[in-house]
């Protein structure tokens, strides 16, 4: 009997690691992003952003679920400040890059802008 009962607290035990394992903090994102930023758990904008990767995308979603919080910050990207491009799209030199991921969300509010080619 008492090994049985050790042998359920600790497959209770390992049960509670594996659930606390897989929980997930959410990233904390802002300043300058100089190379493209992969995300694959939630996150949040803690201040505003300004993307200087140049024929890629800012920030890449890559796993599907994924909500990104703007908490009403600014992405901004290489495009002139005046007409928020460059006249010819730079391929891409996308703001929030998705990917074909399911049940991705950006929440607002938020800005996403200044990108030579798509914002999201």
């Amino acid at each position: 009997m008492r090994r049985s009962t050790k042998a359920c607290l600790f497959a209770a035990h390992v049960a509670a690691l594996v659930v606390c394992a897989g929980t997930a903090h959410a990233a904390k994102i802002s300043g300058t992003i100089s190379s493209t930023l992969s995300v694959s758990e939630d996150s949040d904008l803690v201040g505003d952003v300004t993307c200087k990767v140049t024929g890629a995308p800012c920030i890449s979603i890559d796993a599907p679920q994924v909500t990104l919080r703007l908490n009403a910050f600014t992405i901004t990207g290489q495009g002139d400040p005046q007409t928020g491009c460059s006249g010819a799209a730079t391929a891409n030199e996308i703001g929030i890059l998705v990917n074909s991921q399911i049940g991705v969300t950006v929440h607002g509010p938020g800005l996403v802008q200044q990108f030579r080619n798509t914002g999201v």
